[in-house]
This record gives structure tokens, sequence and C-alpha cells, in this order.
């Protein structure tokens, strides 16, 4: 093992933050799907777009989906960083913050439909 690569230990400590955010994140859209799936309508405008109004609700069900998409996104960006180690801090970095801020944009996104429905 070269000197500039971490180890999986440091790669763990160094991006604490990022990691303990995209867990918080994901709880976070749990338990919102959970709750909403169990009170809302049947069908949520899951794809809301004003040009296309018809066939835009989804069944309930479907908002399972975003969690479900936040977890891979953050497993998907943690392999990434612990397979590509030996890169700069700085790109391993960027990698675990663009994963918070995409699940914070998918938290945003559920928390929109659900409150457009509710």
């Amino acid at each position: 093992m070269a000197d500039s690569q971490l180890s999986i230990a440091d790669v763990f400590k160094q991006f604490r933050a990022p990691f303990i955010g995209n867990i918080l994140i994901i709880l976070l859209q749990v338990s919102i799907a959970v709750v909403a799936i169990n009170i809302l309508q049947p069908v949520v405008p899951l794809f809301n777009n004003q040009l296309l109004a018809t066939n835009t609700l989804m069944p309930k069900i479907w908002l399972a989906l975003l969690p479900a998409l936040s977890l891979i996104f953050s497993l998907f960006s943690l392999l990434l960083m612990l397979f590509s180690r030996s890169l700069g801090s700085t790109i391993l970095n960027i990698f675990a913050w663009s994963s918070t801020t995409i699940n914070g944009i998918l938290l945003l996104s559920l928390v929109r439909i659900v409150l457009l429905v509710k």
C-alpha cells in the first residue's frame, strides 16, 4: 500500500460527517415514506409535470422508490470511495458530499410530493 493511499478506517474517519448525514437523510426518508404510505390517498403525483396533465399519478407504494434510490446511491458512492482510496482527499471529499447533496435533494422531492397530496 502506498503512503498516499488511505486505509479503509481512515476513509470512514475522515468522511464521518457525510456518512452520518447520508444515514440520517435515508432514515428520515424511510420514515416519511412509511407514514405517507399509511395516510395518503391511493394514488400520488410522483412525476408531477405541468406540461403533462395526464398519466402523472402513480400508486402510493412508489413513494418507497426515493429512499431506495438514496440508499443505492449512497452505497455506490461508498464503494466508489473505498475502491478509489488512492485518489486525493479532495476528490473523495467531493464524492462524499455530492452523495449527501443528492440524497438531500431526493428528501426534498419526497417532502414536496407528500405536501402536494396532503
